[in-house]
């Protein structure tokens, strides 16, 4: 009756789910897990093609099976599953805190072959073991979470695992609980992606082969017009509901959720990757390769990264402890009015990273030159003309007025606090590229400003700076608000003949 079923499945329109490839990937082995009772090759064997286009991977996977077995439940039947992972992730075990909302992602140290042993990391870490932390001989109330909730657990940040049985047309994405402690952070949940896999069976003399076509949404995390990502094909063999599960892998050091021991694809094009909301050939120019995940039925950006634990203000992990955290990259298209007859489109990146600062990245598209421009204080906190646009100059020339920052202190504390320094730029484009004005600030706790580069003016006691064009492209103006009206001040930069801006006396 099984078999019947199978059959019918099968003469369901293959041509339509199988679409054209461009690359093919080659599995010449299979290997037996670790600690697992190894298979006879009567009883279990595989051959496996892999084929790639831009839109989806290919799985053809012929399986030498003496019993085929197929339960309701689909963990303990004959079955394949396939693991995705995007190529800069090595493990999944972490220390975490929490879920959702409050979780807290922890680990012994960023290298790929160290467990994430939640006893070896409070042994040999420098982790509070109290709600109290001494500090410079004070006891300052901790930040991080108590040991006591702490936990071993995965994490599937950069990985996806689908499972495929002989009885099914599509496949079922496992472990979806494994994300739960990046929602608050990213922003979102990957979506369910069972729905784009489709799967045929076709039996045959000595066990069976199952066709699965998987789009590259079930990658679920990738970066924009991906060439590499790592996969892993694992096949288990259940002969009836009370024999042992025997198994096979294409990874011939086969651990549980690792994808360092993953195989791995290199392609020769791109997958069709990306996010819709800014034309590919802007991403494309500018070469901003953003990561991604799927969620919402479309590819979001996100960051991430790792640092030392800080545990309360100025007490720093000294003892090889970071901290994971992600964060949503919210990334959009900007159009500029044409300028000098050529259009000018930019792709803007928001995002608040490791750092205390709220950022912003801005890539200027103009003539097939790519200009950057950094945000911080300036741009994203006031309302401005100045910064962050393209100006015609008198002579005809085309300059961008740039922003960019730099943190005093990445973490957020230090001397004094957090800071940063702050950079404001206009930089001729096209054939004759030259810097016309440079000015830098540091307007937290320190208070200066500086202006201009042949006739640099220096200022103290400043509270804030506000650049605006009096002239687009031929005269600005800087007001200075100082600590107090007697520290005001105003100066006005005009462009000479010399082709740069220079302080009017």
């Amino acid at each position: 009756m099984l078999r019947n079923y199978i059959l019918a499945i099968y003469c369901l329109s293959y041509f339509s789910v199988f679409a054209q490839k461009e690359e093919v990937l080659k599995l010449s082995s299979f290997y037996p897990f670790p600690a697992k009772e190894i298979p006879g090759p009567k009883d279990l064997s595989v051959s496996s093609l892999v084929e790639v286009s831009a839109d989806s991977i290919y799985f053809s996977i012929d399986i030498v099976d003496d019993q085929l077995f197929v339960n309701g439940d689909p963990s303990k039947s004959d079955r394949v599953e396939i693991w995705f992972a995007m190529n800069e992730v090595n493990f999944s075990d972490y220390i975490v805190a929490g879920s959702r909302k409050n979780a807290r992602i922890f680990r012994n140290s960023g290298e790929a072959g160290d467990n994430a042993n939640l006893t070896n990391f409070l042994k040999n870490g420098d982790y509070p073991a109290g709600e109290k932390i001494e500090y410079q001989g004070k006891l300052l109330k901790s930040t991080v979470p108590e040991r006591k909730e702490l936990r071993e657990d995965r994490l599937f940040f950069g990985i996806s695992h689908f499972s495929f049985t002989p009885n099914e047309l599509t496949g079922k994405q496992l472990d979806r609980d494994k994300y739960d402690a990046m929602e608050e952070q990213l922003g979102g949940l990957p979506d369910n992606l069972s729905s784009s896999t489709r799967c045929q069976t076709e039996i045959t003399p000595n066990g069976y082969k199952l066709k699965i076509a998987m789009h590259n949404r079930c990658l679920s995390f990738a970066q924009q017009f991906a060439k590499n990502f790592k996969y892993c094909i694992d096949v288990f063999d259940k002969d009836d509901a009370a024999s042992a599960e025997q198994m096979l892998s294409s990874s011939p050091n086969r651990f549980y959720a690792r994808p360092y021991y993953f195989n791995k694809a290199s392609l020769k094009k791109p997958l069709n990757i990306a996010i819709s909301d800014v034309d590919k050939t802007l991403i494309e120019k500018t070469g901003i390769n953003i990561h991604l995940y799927f969620s919402g039925g479309k590819w979001k950006g996100f960051g991430f990264g790792n640092g030392a634990i800080i545990y309360s203000e100025g007490v720093v992990s000294e003892s090889n402890l970071v901290e994971y955290t992600f964060y949503p990259l919210q990334v959009k298209q900007v159009d500029y009015p044409d300028i000098n007859g050529s259009p000018v489109r930019c792709m803007a990146i928001d995002y608040k990273d490791l750092s205390p600062f709220r950022q912003q990245d801005l890539y200027f598209l103009y003539n097939n030159e790519v200009v950057i421009s950094r945000g911080y204080n300036y741009l994203i906190e006031k309302k401005s003309d100045f910064v962050n646009r393209p100006v015609l100059l008198p002579n005809g020339q085309v300059a961008f007025v740039l922003y960019d920052f730099e943190p005093a202190d990445p973490q957020g504390w230090g001397e004094y606090g957090k800071m940063a320094d702050e950079f404001v730029y206009i930089q001729q484009v096209g054939a004759l590229p030259k810097s016309l004005y440079s000015g830098g600030q540091r307007v937290e706790k320190v208070h200066t400003a500086t202006f201009g580069e042949k006739d640099q003016t220096s200022v103290k006691q400043v509270k804030d700076v506000i650049y605006s064009w009096i002239e687009p492209g031929k005269r600005f103006q800087i007001e200075v608000k100082g600590l107090d009206k007697s520290s005001d001040k105003r100066f006005v930069f005009h462009f000479t003949e010399e082709g740069e801006f220079r302080l009017e006396k």
